[in-house]
């Protein structure tokens, strides 16, 4: 009897046990842990809503120069600054939308030259979108406004242009090393609109279709939908994923899939004063206008030279003049949530971060910190 009463104890102490384990582990997630397992070849990394705290850091930044603000002689203007890149050089690449040039200026901030002009003629751009960097160190121009990639040399000579699929949207074509281009364009048939990551050849003929997604039908048109964002990591492989799910997809120059970053996250409420200001700055008609009730669980992402992950969230600072991030190491787990400054996606490249800001006069301009990671407080 005594035996039976010993081994009644054992098992209610073990069952407590396990339910104290089983609740432990269902918190890990909320507590800051990350999940790593194998599926099918390809590692998940699942975090939590809080950074791992073995990977937990906080970036430390130190304003540099500015581009935009200086006066006298030497002054640069930028009229409506829209998107940055850096090369391998450290060469700074501006995209003036207004301008219709690319402004270019040294590491130190010292403008050297402008690449394009407006006009259709040879080196001549109407609009441009986004512009990259191909392996043979040329500058790609993406001028949506006549569908076609122009290419130059950093120094601004025109090479040559290529025509680009006349769709609705054409955005970020990226060339890889073997003469593959991706980008993400907007299909319309009938009453729905579809986005999708492509891969295209050096001819910009399509290869396939990788990924896409419904992002409207007619009549309700959602402002804030799913989007489809992507960028080319060195080997050529692709990072990619749909705003509306918090999964970043990390795939080889093969197309195979390695990685998955998930993470858990409070969806953020799409608050009445954001829909107005949208439909009046747009001039969006209120009539085939449908919200959702939060918006998606990120705006866009970009990689830095080591490895980092920084994706931007719809959070802004009280003033909206600069965004949240959340930061992921290079294994995909998640090490910090901080603040940078800007309104447009900021370039991340040789320990540094650009961004574009405005004044209180509302000038726009370039600012460049030095960045740096020191490993934070538990």
């Amino acid at each position: 009897m005594l035996s039976l009463i010993r081994s009644l104890r054992l098992i209610v102490v073990f069952l407590v046990l396990l339910s104290v384990l089983a609740a432990v582990a269902g918190q890990n997630l909320l507590l800051g842990q990350t999940k790593i397992e194998a599926r099918d070849g390809v590692i998940v990394v699942r975090n939590g809503k809080k950074p791992v705290p073995e990977a937990k850091a906080e970036l430390v930044l130190k304003e540099e120069f500015t581009i935009g603000l200086e006066a006298g002689p030497q002054m640069i203007t930028l009229e409506d600054p829209a998107y940055i890149a850096v090369g391998d050089d450290g060469l700074i690449y501006v995209v003036d939308r207004k301008a219709v040039q690319v402004k270019v200026f040294g590491p130190n901030g010292k403008f050297l030259n402008s690449i394009a002009k407006r006009g259709q003629g040879p080196g001549e751009v109407e609009g441009i979108r986004d512009i990259s960097f191909t392996p043979a160190r040329e500058i790609l121009v993406n001028d949506t406004r006549t569908d076609r990639l122009h290419y130059f040399t950093p120094e601004g000579k025109f090479l040559r242009a290529v025509p680009a699929p006349s769709t609705l949207g054409f955005e970020g074509p990226s060339q890889d090393q073997r003469g593959r281009i991706f980008a993400v364009q907007t299909a319309i048939v009938m009453d729905s609109a579809t986005s999708e990551l492509v891969e295209f050849t050096a001819e910009v003929k399509k290869v396939r279709t990788l990924f896409s997604i419904q992002i409207a039908k007619y009549p309700a048109f959602n402002p804030i939908g799913p989007q489809i964002r992507f960028i080319m990591r060195p080997d050529g492989g692709l990072i990619w994923g749909v705003t509306t799910q918090y999964e970043i997809n990390v795939l080889d120059a093969d197309g195979r899939a390695m990685r998955k970053i998930q993470k858990d996250y409070d969806p953020l409420p799409v608050a009445k004063k954001y829909q107005d200001k949208l439909m009046k700055e747009f001039g969006i008609d209120p009539t085939y206008i449908k919200f959702s009730d939060h918006f998606p669980a990120f705006l866009d992402f970009r990689r830095d030279d080591d490895g980092r992950l920084y994706v931007r969230l719809y959070e802004t600072t009280p003033d909206e003049s600069g965004h949240v991030y959340d930061v992921f190491d290079p294994d995909g787990r998640y090490m910090a949530r901080t603040i940078i400054k800007g309104t447009k996606t900021p370039a991340f490249s040789h320990g540094r971060i650009y961004t574009i800001e405005q004044a209180p006069d509302g000038t726009p301009f370039v600012r460049v910190y030095s960045a740096s990671w020191k490993k934070a407080a538990s």
